[in-house]
């Protein structure tokens, strides 16, 4: 899930494989949402960290070469607390900035304080910009009153299926489940294959992910198979053994 840009620099990160957009692209994007609307005038807030402050630089550089001014930029601190000195303090000149308009540009956790001090300060009627990483997500549209913050448009990522996992998981429920009696040693019921998470579950009454989840889902299986086909690949297994050479983390 990491979308990092400094992540797809190879002379430092040579073992990094990227799976999910970098965050170089929901920039882009987020500043040509601003141009189409003709938003000028707007506030910018961070979370603390990589994501949070490598996207507010990049935002702001983009932004204001396309005309765009920013009229406050703040980071929430990774101590921040719903309410606290802190929070109260970037409410206040949030306010006072005027602006309809607020990007935020920040991990879900931070973005779950910092909407908590939101509906604390009443500040409302504004247009909220998401960043990928809390856009879609229950983590902050399950807040209390937090439909009363005005209008939030988003970046995300494309949802995706995992494919095969509605299969599976109805092909476990519907068979003979052994997991009430201990698995004998190198049994099929020892396999790592085997969801102990769902013993509850019935043909009638599977689990289901919301969006956000299944999004996050489909980026860690296409993660996986990514992986798992490199090394298919490097250890020649398509010629039906696989070899044992040694594979360095660069290949």
């Amino acid at each position: 899930e990491a979308s990092s840009v400094m992540l797809g620099v190879k002379r430092y990160y040579p073992s990094f494989l990227r799976t999910i957009p970098s965050d170089k692209y929901q920039v882009e994007i987020m500043v040509l949402l601003l141009q189409r609307f003709g938003w000028v005038w707007i506030s910018l807030v961070g979370s603390d960290g990589d994501y949070g402050q490598l996207g507010v630089q990049a935002l702001e550089e983009q932004a204001t070469q396309q005309g765009i001014c920013i009229a406050f930029k703040d980071i929430i601190p990774f101590s921040a607390q719903p309410g606290n000195e802190r929070m109260q303090s970037m409410m206040y000149h949030l306010d006072r900035a005027r602006t309809t308009v607020v990007v935020v540009f920040s991990s879900r956790q931070l973005a779950r304080v910092f909407f908590e001090s939101v509906v604390l300060a009443k500040l409302t009627a504004k247009v909220w910009i998401a960043s990928e990483d809390w856009a879609i997500s229950r983590h902050i549209s399950s807040l209390p009153r937090i439909w009363g913050i005005g209008t939030v448009l988003g970046v995300a990522i494309q949802q995706k299926l995992v494919p095969g996992l509605k299969e599976f998981e109805e092909a476990y429920v519907r068979a003979k489940k052994a997991a009430h009696r201990p698995c004998s040693r190198d049994s099929w019921c020892s396999s790592n294959q085997l969801c102990r998470e769902c013993q509850a579950f019935t043909v009638q009454q599977m689990p289901t992910l919301g969006a956000f989840s299944m999004s996050s889902a489909y980026n860690a299986y296409r993660a996986v198979y990514a992986a798992a086909h490199g090394l298919h690949q490097l250890l020649g297994c398509a010629s039906g053994a696989c070899s044992r050479d040694r594979v360095y983390p660069w290949q």
